[in-house]
């Protein structure tokens, strides 16, 4: 005789409950590596009234650095750097938002938004075609998210800057972190000259968020003013010690 069999609807976990009772997800594959192609093909297929996107590196706690980095004799530059740039950016975008509501970037880390200003062929096709010297580009998703949600699609962006919002990511402790601060720039330099050349443009952005446009004009041109600042200091010192 052969033996018996289970009945599917009688199977249980060790814990007792039916497999059926626990959620299912989809695992999604690209054909080639991709950022954007990966935002796009979740949104595509998403069903929910709101997205987020997770990283692996993030965490909920309210502390940068394990007990363990705290000490000063184990903590490296870098990682101190890091922490600065890192809390200087979270008071940055409190402070925008109470000056005019308007954001430069919203890491894709920390961003929630309403999957209907996302999931429409208009920004699946704007989203894999951004251009930088006739280039196709693969990074700033978060800068672009942004940027569509002000500019084209015209929704209130809000900040939450309490301690039970708070999310922190893990920070590099070589020199590679020099390498990430470049990308960064890199991108920074990329989103200032798309938001005041392109798009919106810097009077559309002046008219809707005139302390952004400014401290974008700002900060595009803060190379240029360092490099005076240094001249006019060296030039004070030749002429007027006491003074410089």
């Amino acid at each position: 005789m052969p033996p018996a069999r289970s009945s599917p609807s009688l199977m249980t976990t060790p814990s007792g409950l039916h497999p059926r009772s626990f959620p299912t997800c989809s695992l999604l594959s690209l054909t080639r590596p991709s950022v954007l192609l990966v935002v796009v093909k979740g949104m595509y297929h998403l069903q929910l009234d709101h997205v987020s996107q997770a990283m692996d590196q993030l965490t909920s706690r309210s502390v940068h650095l394990d007990e363990d980095r705290k000490d000063e004799k184990v903590i490296t530059p870098w990682e101190v750097a890091a922490i600065r740039s890192f809390d200087a950016s979270g008071k940055h975008l409190a402070i925008r938002a109470v000056a005019d509501g308007g954001q430069w970037c919203l890491v894709g880390r920390t961003i929630i938004v309403r999957t209907e200003l996302l999931k429409n062929e208009a920004f699946y096709k704007a989203f894999v075609r951004e251009m930088w010297f006739f280039k196709a580009l693969n990074t700033g998703d978060d800068v672009f998210i942004t940027r569509w949600i002000q500019s084209r699609m015209g929704a209130k962006i809000a900040i939450q800057d309490c301690p039970e919002a708070e999310v922190t990511t893990t920070i590099k402790r070589d020199s590679a972190f020099a390498s990430q601060m470049l990308r960064w720039q890199r991108s920074a330099l990329v989103m200032l000259l798309t938001n005041l050349v392109l798009d919106p443009g810097l009077s559309e952005l002046a008219e809707k968020h005139p302390y952004m446009a400014r401290k974008m004009y700002e900060r595009l041109l803060r190379p240029v003013l360092n490099w005076l600042y240094v001249l006019s200091w060296m030039v004070t010192l030749g002429y007027f010690p006491v003074i410089g």
